[in-house]
């Protein structure tokens, strides 16, 4: 099946694999601060790997459609977790400010599956232009007024820039595996991470170190001042799907 038959089956079918990574305390591991849900289509599937199936949704111009149908998917499956723990979803920019209804949408979904909008986190990665910024603050107004936190992913780089971080203020400042990975040996890099994290506390956002691979890797950025981390030294944290949940609904 081509790469755009297959989207629009996924979009119809909704047949999605649901992954939640661990964002833990840097202090202590087995702390799991939030969970972020990463939708993909079906492994073995053209669309199991994200940026393709990202690729798709831009070309598609599809950034409603997806959004919501991917929201519904990792919901249901984070309801089948064991405890309260908070959900990052990654939402385009353009859908908050495309689709008025949308935090409506999304404080449904959440009651929908026993989930208070207290414990969900919306990670944005672009932007939006012109106009379109006004609706898309609006949005982001409504959805702090029902208890939802903001994060702004990928810090450093592509659109996440200091018009957002102003725009937005943002709960999470989310930096960019680019600047984390081989911080602990290389310097620059350490200082560019460090100047990052100065400004997320400035601005009174909680600091997350994205692509922390490493224990050394993990040394820079705690010696640095970031709270919170996201890799694979997260692996092993003691939460779990319950006994019931679907196989692809996993914590990694």
């Amino acid at each position: 099946m081509s790469g755009p038959a297959a989207f629009r089956e996924l979009l119809t079918r909704r047949d999605f694999a649901v992954r939640f990574e661990r964002v833990a305390h840097a202090v202590e591991l087995r702390r799991v601060h939030f969970l972020e849900a990463l939708v993909t289509g079906r492994p073995g599937t053209t669309l199991e790997r994200s940026e393709v199936l990202l690729g798709c949704v831009r070309r598609k111009g599809a950034e409603v459609e997806f959004d919501r149908a991917s929201v519904c998917a990792a919901l249901a499956s984070a309801r089948l977790l064991e405890g309260e723990p908070r959900i990052a979803l990654n939402v385009h920019a353009v859908t908050l400010a495309a689709d008025f209804e949308f935090p409506r949408f999304l404080a449904d979904s959440a009651q929908e599956n026993g989930i208070a909008p207290e414990r969900l986190v919306l990670e944005l990665a672009d932007d939006v232009s012109g106009r379109r910024k006004s609706e898309l603050l609006e949005s982001i107004a409504r959805l702090r007024a029902i208890g939802v936190r903001i994060a702004l992913d990928d810090v450093g780089s592509g659109l996440s820039n200091y018009k957002m971080m102003l725009d937005c203020r943002p709960h999470y400042f989310k930096i960019g595996a680019y600047f984390v990975r081989g911080a602990g040996r290389d310097s620059y890099r350490l200082a560019l991470l460090r100047s990052l994290v100065e400004l997320g506390v400035r601005l009174g956002a909680q600091v997350v170190a994205t692509g922390v691979d490493s224990s050394a890797d993990l040394d820079a950025v705690h010696g640095v001042g970031v709270a919170l981390v996201q890799g694979t030294v997260c692996r092993g944290a003691a939460l779990l799907p319950k006994a019931e949940a679907p196989a692809l609904a996993v914590v990694a």
